[in-house]
């Protein structure tokens, strides 16, 4: 199945725009991270969708292996490769690695454009932990799967790029806490993105 070939264009344009109008210069406060900043994000999900390009999707041959070339998975990718370009331009400055990570994008969007669908998939966590999702539709369940991995990004920072063993004890239990929240959600959306994307066109197999 190929769709018309803007339509991961305009959703990897999309996403730049949404990093690039939330993210900070410097690395965030954990409690900022979980309250302030976690909740502005969800707050521009809404206006976000309604700037979401028009899918059109051609079918062709269903009968071709997958593998973990799902939509979902690719998408997942695609989010995480848009942060990191995002750092690498605006924090780093780092031209070269931007320009490295932009040819992983495009080879990205270039498999997107030709997934297929597959009738069962599930990448849930096996989990105690209660999920919560408001997504009713592809392009909410899309912008509540990067909010979690932009959410996840910026409070790996506080690991990456911090002398750990300056942070309390307090400070690491909360940060478990959220990086098995978002990482449980994360992947409860993967699923999510995959099923809704498909939705009418099981129908018609």
């Amino acid at each position: 199945m190929t769709r018309n070939s803007l339509y991961f264009d305009k959703i990897f344009n999309l996403t730049l725009k949404f990093i690039n109008s939330n993210s900070a210069d410097k690395i965030m406060h954990l409690n900022f991270i979980k309250n302030k900043f976690s909740t502005k994000l969800f707050n521009q999900k809404i206006k976000f969708t309604k700037k979401f390009p028009k899918k059109k999707i051609i079918r062709k041959n269903k009968n071709i292996i997958v593998g973990m070339n799902t939509v979902g998975l690719l998408l997942d990718r695609l989010t995480v490769l848009c942060l990191k370009l995002n750092h690498l331009k605006k924090k780093l400055k780092d031209r070269k690695k931007a320009d490295i990570t932009l040819f992983e994008v495009n080879s990205i969007i270039k498999a997107l454009k030709n997934a297929q669908s597959i009738d069962k998939i599930d990448f849930n966590k096996i989990t105690r932990h209660k999920i919560i999702s408001n997504a009713s539709n592809f392009e909410e369940a899309y912008f509540e799967l990067l909010i979690s991995n932009f959410i996840l990004w910026e409070s790996q920072e506080i690991l990456y790029n911090r002398n750990i063993n300056n942070c309390s004890l307090n400070e690491i239990r909360d940060y478990l806490k959220l990086f098995s929240k978002y990482n449980t959600l994360r992947n409860f959306l993967i699923t999510k993105v995959e099923n809704f994307y498909w939705q009418n066109e099981k129908k018609k197999y």
